[in-house]
């Protein structure tokens, strides 16, 4: 079974690393509605060190950072910030902590 990797105990769809600005995107959910894209999930800032939850973010306004913002690979999920893998009966859980976030 593949490996599921959860934020703050809510599944990701996908996490962007945004190295200008240091921070982590993780998205825990995607809403299409009229032609736009909203994105739900959290942010975690390096600084200052904290971890947040948005909702209803257009898309364009994660990806107008350009070259800046880069997706993470599904297989490398596991190195970005607060990312923990937990031993599960079943398969393997990946999942964020709120160590080092303060």
């Amino acid at each position: 079974m593949k490996n599921r990797v959860v934020i703050v105990g809510k599944p990701a769809v996908a996490i962007y690393e945004n190295v200008k600005n240091m921070r982590c995107w993780y998205i825990t959910k995607k809403f299409k509605k009229k032609g736009h894209v909203f994105l739900f999930g959290y942010v975690r800032c390096l600084r200052p060190r904290l971890l947040t939850g948005f909702q209803h973010v257009p898309s364009e306004v994660l990806f107008d950072l350009g070259k800046d913002i880069w997706k993470v690979p599904e297989e490398h999920w596991w190195r970005c910030p607060l990312v923990d893998i937990e031993p599960h009966g079943g398969p393997k859980v990946v999942c964020c902590t709120d160590q080092g976030a303060g």
